[in-house]
């Protein structure tokens, strides 16, 4: 019997201490345990630090010690790393430091990232005995032995290895058609005690071709889906033995079979399972239909892929939604109670300064329909992913990058070997280039603009706002391009995850809207505008923060009615305004 040790590194530093969502390495452990005697053992750092039984340290070569410490506790026989774009600077010094210093470890990568640049990876990574392709859960067992038995790897299909200096590639493994075949998952690999969202594979592949997005790539466009009574089975076995409530349906694209999708909620209803899921979609796989059954089968949340406002880049990044379902389908979330989450990307190659404005106009029409608030949008600037129709069509462009893109996540510093490593293999770490001669300097900071510091004021200083839009004829990339060389330390400390930092987020937001208008000059509107942003931001500080229950304020102009007004004219008259708190979450305010 062997000690087999399956690894997820941590990608980011969000602690979700109640949601499991390690399922790949959940079904390989399961098929192992199912199919072997080996003493198999996940470790998920993620799920470690989300239950605060591991910490990061800021230090890349303690963070290095502290990994293999875990990792190494039971002198593990093989070691396989499930890994992603965000994880594989981190899984590779890692994999390497285990193999040093103990040369009979067996180390296997498998994953998408792995998968994607498996020939290069093993090319360069010395240290890595196989490469484990594609879907593991018919290949995992076979793969396993044939290492521990160190026999011919070549006789296995799904593996890419390196034998006498020649690199062997024994094809992708075949996909499982039929999913419902999988077994069960067996969750006391890891602790559940504190569950209460889970992930459930409920499919995969996708059967669009977006030319950004390596999923095709990785399950070859082939798209499936487990049956609605497999779904509800597995819900209701996690239902009953971990009294869980909440799920995440996890896959790509869960509602392109309506068909499907409609069996799965009449079950839901029918047996009156009675939780709460979410799910991932796109605007032109949804109808009011399919959108009611979901909101009377408890779903709750949804994830929408977007990325662009732009008719001319949906066309070119090969994503080719109708932009004119957009508002109209999430009004229909609205509607039914569905909380979404829509996704933009800026920074396509081949995107100009009016695609990039006509996204955010999509995204300031939403707010303006109160559609979306700010923890609603995502906003990405654009990534090269491995193996995607972009990133090999550009390869040869690329450039480092020294600010590498938020999609990578980790927050330690990486030696000077690390990143030489990454310098010399584009074709395996292209997310940490960017495409020479591209507008990246103009737009860095514009992913934590708009979906933070806009999105939390604009509610809040709508009236600036439209003065400031007014005097940028509407563009707003030109009022970032302002606001960066005002606000630019606050745009560098926040953080892609700030739950534990949201209040004072939100408080930086608003003194830095203050400050911006207070330093600049705007000609023929400056004197008005800083009284209006001065009352607006009294409006807020009165409400949010202060203690007293009444509060008088004078000003030069009559910003009251301007504001309520929402117009300029007849306010040159002096007024004080009275602030009177009505209760906790309300004040009024009138002119005295």
């Amino acid at each position: 019997m062997s000690n087999i040790n399956l690894i997820n590194l941590v990608d980011h530093y969000e602690k979700e201490n109640d949601n499991v969502q390690i399922l790949g390495l959940l079904s390989l452990a399961t098929v192992l345990k199912n199919k072997s005697s080996h003493n198999v053992k996940i470790i998920d750092f993620q799920h470690e630090y989300s239950l605060n039984k591991y910490t990061p340290q800021k230090d890349f070569q303690l963070e290095m010690e502290q990994l293999y410490s875990y990792v190494i506790d039971n002198k593990p026989n093989l070691v396989g790393f499930y890994t992603m774009c965000s994880n594989y600077h981190l899984c590779i010094p890692l994999a390497k430091l285990i193999k040093e210093r103990n040369p009979d470890a067996i180390i296997v990568f498998g994953g998408p990232q792995a998968t994607l640049t498996a020939k290069d990876s093993i090319r360069n990574i010395e240290w890595i005995d196989a490469i484990a392709l594609g879907e593991g859960e018919d290949s995992i067992f076979e793969i396993v032995n044939t290492l521990l038995n160190n026999e011919d790897l070549s006789k296995v299909r799904g593996v890419v290895f390196k034998s006498n200096n020649s690199i062997i590639d024994t094809g992708m493994p075949k996909l499982i058609e039929d999913l419902d075949t999988l077994p069960l998952l067996d969750y006391s690999f890891i602790e559940m005690e504190k569950a209460r969202i889970v992930n459930i594979d409920v499919g995969r592949g996708c059967p669009f071709n977006c030319t950004f997005c390596s999923t095709k790539s990785f399950w070859e466009r082939n798209f499936r889906l487990k049956s609605a009574n497999r779904i509800v089975e597995e819900i209701k076995n996690l239902k009953e033995q971990y009294n869980i409530q909440s799920f995440s349906l996890t896959h790509d694209l869960f509602t392109a079979n309506k068909k499907k999708l409609l069996e799965f909620c009449d079950l839901l209803i029918s047996q009156d399972v009675n939780i709460s899921w979410s799910c991932s979609s796109r605007v032109d796989t949804l109808d009011e239909e399919m959108i009611k059954m979901m909101g009377l089968a408890g779903c709750k949340k949804m994830f929408l892929g977007i990325e662009t406002g732009s008719a001319r880049m949906q066309k070119l990044i090969n994503k080719n939604l109708d932009l004119k379902k957009i508002i109209p389908t999430v009004k229909l979330l609205k509607e039914n109670n569905i909380i979404y989450k829509l996704s933009f990307i800026y920074g396509f190659p081949e995107e100009n300064r009016d695609d990039i404005n006509m996204t955010l106009n999509l995204i300031n029409e939403l707010l303006n329909n109160i559609l979306i608030t700010f923890n609603t949008i995502q906003l990405h600037s654009f990534t090269f992913f491995p193996s995607t129709e972009l990133t090999e069509r550009h390869c040869n462009n690329l450039i480092f990058s020294d600010k590498v893109n938020a999609t990578m996540l980790s927050d330690l510093k990486l030696p000077q070997e690390i990143n030489d490593f990454i310098k010399n293999n584009k074709k395996i770490f292209p997310h940490f280039f960017h495409l020479k001669g591209d507008n990246q300097r103009e737009y860095e900071g514009l992913d934590k603009f708009i979906p933070i510091v806009y999105l939390i004021t604009q509610p809040k200083f709508k009236f600036t706002y439209k003065l400031l839009l007014n005097y940028y004829n509407n563009d707003l990339l030109k009022l970032f391009s302002d606001y960066k060389v005002e606000e630019s330390s606050l745009l560098e400390k926040i953080t892609y995850f700030q739950q534990d930092n949201l209040k004072n987020i939100i408080n930086d937001s608003i003194e830095s809207i203050k400050r911006f208008v207070e330093k600049r000059n705007f000609g023929a509107i400056d004197f008005v505008l800083k009284h209006i942003v001065k009352f607006e931001y009294d409006v807020t500080k009165f409400l949010l923060h202060s203690k007293e229950k009444e509060q008088l304020i004078s000003y030069p102009i009559d910003v009251f009615t301007a504001v309520k007004n929402n117009t300029l004219e007849g306010i040159n008259e002096n007024i004080t305004v009275k602030f009177n708190r009505t209760s906790e979450k309300n004040i009024n305010v009138s002119k005295t």
